[in-house]
């Protein structure tokens, strides 16, 4: 439907609500006709309307993408780290969004960048969770305003990253990788202490049954003769008396 209509002394009305955000001008072809004269003259002329934007849009929220979200961050931090940045838009043109820490509990700990939304570390962590209140104005006239809460929880463990609403996850998938490849590194350390077991006693039953004679205990067995055992190379050797010195 044509929002816009022209009558016939030449006014151009507005036949519904017009939205900047979704025409922000029109393009009219005029015909003006003398219906009086003889003969009748007409002139065509083109016409732009454009459409003032007026504060009709609140500013939204970008991140945090919900009141109440949460993210992880570690209490390793150093104070003035950036720990996470807020962001908001505007469908209104000309709008310019600054961001205030109006309050929660973790207003005594971070600070809040007015322009660029960067949230920093002022104070030290401990473990646990605080909450901030973030309040958005679009600076223009009949100015717009638009709050929203979040949580930072300081762990122990964890990187010195920007925070982001995906860190409990991640963290979550490191922590079970590592489980996973120590199961696997410890699997296959018992698999080669079994596997060395079996080979030495294997080559010690090797060496035990190649002994001399035909006895077959290895170094601890007894010959009919005196014998004589080389301990180094588990190897048995047998003295047998010299038939000419026996007596007559």
């Amino acid at each position: 439907r044509w929002p816009l209509n022209v009558t016939e002394d030449g006014q151009i009305r507005a036949t519904e609500s017009l939205d900047r955000e979704e025409f922000y001008e029109y393009q009219l072809t005029v015909a003006i006709v003398n219906h009086v004269a003889s003969p009748q003259l007409s002139s065509v002329a083109e016409l732009i309307v454009q459409v003032l934007d007026v504060n009709d849009n609140s500013p939204e929220f970008v991140f945090p993408p919900r009141r109440g979200a949460s993210i992880s961050i570690s209490a390793g931090h150093r104070l003035g780290d950036e720990v996470t940045r807020i962001e908001a838009r505007d469908r209104d043109e000309f709008s310019n969004i600054t961001y205030t820490l109006v309050g929660g509990s973790g207003s005594a700990f971070f600070e809040l960048d007015r322009f660029s939304g960067q949230v920093r570390l002022v104070h030290e962590l401990s473990p646990g969770q605080h909450e901030l209140v973030i309040r958005a104005d679009d600076n223009v006239e009949y100015s717009r305003s638009v709050q929203t809460s979040l949580f930072i929880n300081v762990t122990h463990y964890g990187g010195l990253g920007i925070g982001q609403l995906k860190d409990v996850h991640v963290n979550l998938s490191i922590i079970v990788g590592m489980i996973i490849v120590t199961g696997v590194v410890s699997v296959g350390l018992v698999s080669a202490i079994v596997c060395v077991r079996r080979r030495s006693q294997s080559r010690g039953s090797g060496s035990g049954s190649s002994g001399g004679g035909g006895h077959h205990g290895g170094c601890g067995g007894s010959l009919s003769s005196s014998p004589e055992c080389d301990k180094d190379h588990c190897q048995c050797r047998a003295s047998l008396p010299d038939p000419d010195a026996a007596d007559p």
